[in-house]
C-alpha cells in the first residue's frame, strides 16, 4: 500500500471540533491505518498519507482556521503525513463550498504529483510554505521553500495585502501594512506603517471578520501567491488550461 489521501475537515468546523482534537483524531486515524496497512501486506515502510488543506471556515461562519492550521501542523509533525495543497484558489461549485468536477480532478492530480515525487526522490513532498520569518522593525521578510514566486491575480481573486494579515490576541486585525512585494525569487516582504505591537500574529489566506461567508477563489478566504512550477498545464473538461503551481498553504505564525 503506497499511500491514501485524506479529503475531509470542513464539517469539522460545523461540529466546532477544536485544532488540538482534530490533530489527535488525524493522527491516531493515520496511525492506525499505518499498522493495519502493515500487518496485512508485511510492507516494511509506512504508506504515505495525503491531504489538503480546507479553505471553507468563513462558510461555515468561523473568523478562525483552526481545522486548516491542524492540517498543516500535522502534516509539519509527522514524516508520513503530507500536505499536497491548499483549495482555496481552485473554482467551487455555485454553493461556494465544493469544488467542481474539474477542480475535484485537478485536486486528485496534485495528490499524483506529492505521490510521484515521493516515488521518484525517496523525499517528503512539501507544499509551497514559509522557510524563515523575520520581523525587524516595519520590516517583515518571509523566506519560502521554493522559487519562482508570483501573485495571480487572474486564478484568484485579489483579496487584502494579497492575503497577508497580521492580528492581535483578540483575533483582531493590525491594519498596519502598506506595501507587500516579492523580492528576490522565493522571497516575499511586508512593509508595514509602523512598529507591530507585542503579541502580534501573522496569516496568510484566513481572511478577515467581515469577509463574505463563502469559500472559493472568487470570494472566500484566499491569498494571490503561487510559484510558476507548472508553465505547461493541461486542458480541462471545458477546454481551459489549468496549471500545477504550487499555492501558498494557509499559515498563522506569532512574530513577536
Amino acid at each position: 500500500m503506497w499511500a491514501m489521501t485524506w479529503t475531509q475537515g470542513e464539517d469539522n468546523y460545523g461540529r466546532n471540533t477544536p485544532k488540538q482534537e482534530y490533530k489527535r483524531l488525524l493522527k491516531q486515524l493515520q496511525a492506525d491505518i499505518t499498522a493495519a496497512a502493515r500487518a496485512i501486506t508485511n510492507q516494511d515502510f509506512d504508506p504515505i498519507f495525503i491531504m489538503y488543506q480546507v479553505a471553507a471556515h468563513r462558510k461555515y461562519g468561523k473568523d478562525d482556521n483552526q481545522i486548516a492550521i491542524a492540517q498543516y501542523e500535522c502534516c509539519e509533525e509527522n514524516p508520513s503525513m503530507m500536505m499536497a495543497t491548499p483549495i482555496y484558489f481552485l473554482p467551487h461549485q455555485t454553493d461556494d463550498l465544493h469544488l467542481t468536477g474539474d477542480s475535484s480532478y485537478q485536486l486528485g492530480l496534485y495528490y499524483a504529483k506529492a505521490l510521484k515525487h515521493v516515488i521518484d526522490t525517496g523525499k517528503k513532498w512539501q507544499p509551497l510554505k514559509p522557510k524563515h520569518i523575520i520581523a525587524q522593525g516595519n520590516i517583515i521578510d518571509i523566506e519560502f521553500n521554493k522559487n519562482g514566486l508570483e501573485f495571480d491575480m487572474a486564478q484568484v481573486a485579489q483579496t487584502h495585502n494579497y492575503g497577508f494579515d497580521l492580528y492581535d490576541i483578540d483575533n483582531n486585525t493590525v491594519d498596519i501594512i502598506s506595501q507587500v512585494q516579492i523580492i528576490g525569487d522565493n522571497r516575499v516582504r511586508l512593509r508595514l506603517s509602523s512598529n507591530p505591537p507585542k503579541n502580534t500574529w501573522l496569516s496568510y489566506a484566513k481572511g478577515r471578520k467581515g469577509d463574505p461567508l463563502l469559500a472559493g477563489n472568487i470570494k472566500g478566504a484566499r491569498g494571490n501567491l503561487r510559484d510558476n512550477a507548472d508553465p505547461v498545464g493541461y486542458a480541462d473538461g471545458a477546454g481551459k488550461t489549468r496549471y500545477l503551481h504550487n499555492w501558498c498553504v494557509m499559515f498563522t505564525s506569532k512574530i513577536n
